[in-house]
């Protein structure tokens, strides 16, 4: 599909779902909540068993070897000391263009995949752009 590191968020849905309903068939369950995952003692095999609630409010259970929780952030992370914070513009706020950004300078703060995936997208658009991140403790 590509040879990006950071490809466009489109290319990776387009991958998923093609690998959801090749590979995976069944063993993909949507409209599904967690509402609980619990260790099982390894004398009794070990693993974790999840209790979900189905989309239809049908209580199941599941259970597996291992979890996976890939939930992101609930809300953006912005620290407190940043002096000038209320001028930031978030992620989640961002339109899919770059076009509002045309000509400026813009500073892009992060470095993981949305960091990487915006500052692709702006630098069609910016005059300069520049990644920010942490230094490694």
């Amino acid at each position: 599909r590509t040879h990006e590191l950071y490809p466009h968020a489109d290319v990776l849905a387009e991958y998923l779902r093609d690998f959801a309903e090749a590979d995976q068939g069944d063993r993909i369950e949507y409209n599904t909540e967690v509402q609980l995952i619990s260790s099982i003692p390894s004398s009794l095999g070990g693993g974790f068993e999840l209790r979900l609630t189905k989309g239809d409010a049908r209580v199941d259970r599941r259970r597996c070897r291992r979890v996976v929780v890939a939930s992101g952030l609930p809300v953006p992370h912005i620290p407190p000391a940043i002096v000038g914070a209320e001028l930031l513009l978030g992620y989640e706020e961002l339109a899919p263009s770059g076009r509002a950004f045309e000509n400026r300078s813009v500073i892009v703060w992060g470095f993981g995949n949305a960091a990487h995936e915006t500052a692709r997208e702006l630098q069609k658009y910016t005059q300069a752009i520049t990644l920010l991140h942490r230094m490694p403790a």
